[in-house]
């Protein structure tokens, strides 16, 4: 968006947070690595990268979420699949999405949107198609 602003999308990705929580409510740690991922959306963590932000290992991560009854793969996938959808929503072409989730380029960000969400992103029901 040509007005976009830090502001704004300071104000989208609360949204997004707010609307992650009430979608589906993970324990302490799940929680935590949404935020891990909606504040670094743009770098693409890795989880070795979400996992040493969060003071541990990646193995431990993945036990511990599995305690919560959680999975690293599954909270990337809601996190990330909504975001892209929220940003999509509101106006965003798919490349200006991928590039704010940290893909290179549409292409990838598709082939991962569909993964997330089963559908493309040109198949949320608007006439634009960017890809």
């Amino acid at each position: 968006m040509p007005t976009a602003s830090p502001e704004a999308a300071a104000v989208l990705l609360r949204e997004c947070a707010e609307l992650l929580q009430r979608r589906q409510n993970h324990g302490e740690l799940g929680a935590r690595v949404r935020e891990v991922l909606l504040r670094r959306a743009a770098e693409g963590p890795t989880q070795d990268q979400v996992a040493a932000e969060l003071g541990s290992s990646v193995r431990t991560l993945r036990r511990q979420l599995g305690e919560e009854g959680a999975s690293y793969r599954a909270i990337v996938a809601e996190t990330l699949g909504t975001m892209a959808g929220e940003l999509l929503d509101a106006g965003l072409p798919v490349e200006r999405v991928a590039h704010r989730l940290g893909y290179a380029d549409a292409s990838s960000f598709s082939v991962a949107f569909q993964r997330w969400t089963g559908r493309t992103p040109g198949g949320r029901g608007r006439e634009r198609r960017s890809v």
